[in-house]
């Protein structure tokens, strides 16, 4: 499995006082995405501070799904058989909205 990382948001000035400098605070991960191995997905992205999960999927289908917990996008990238996971737990109980693929008309609201 490959993890990339990002951060989002704006960094933290580096402030200098009398002669010193200060380090910004470390900005936390608030956004993560995972290549799966898995013949049903090909890759999840996760935002911490939307509560969104986003999926690829191989036929070139991305699907948001709001307001799925982080503890759901955990057990996801973790899951032995990915796919069944996802049926399970993600796509039986939150509506998913189509951003890209096939059926999608290339307009948002």
């Amino acid at each position: 499995m490959k993890t990339t990382m990002r951060t989002v948001g704006v960094m933290g000035m580096v402030l200098m006082l009398a002669g010193c400098q200060s380090r910004p605070p470390a900005t936390p991960v608030t956004q993560e995405t995972v290549w799966l191995k898995s013949a049903a997905l090909r890759e999840v992205s996760y935002d911490y501070t939307r509560q969104q999960l986003a999926l690829s999927f191989p036929n070139g289908s991305a699907y948001t799904y709001p307001g799925v917990p982080s503890h759901l996008y955990q057990g996801l990238k973790t899951a032995e058989k990915p796919g069944a996971y996802f049926q399970r737990n993600i796509r039986s109980r939150y509506e998913g909205i189509l951003v890209a693929g096939p059926g999608h008309s290339g307009e948002y609201d």
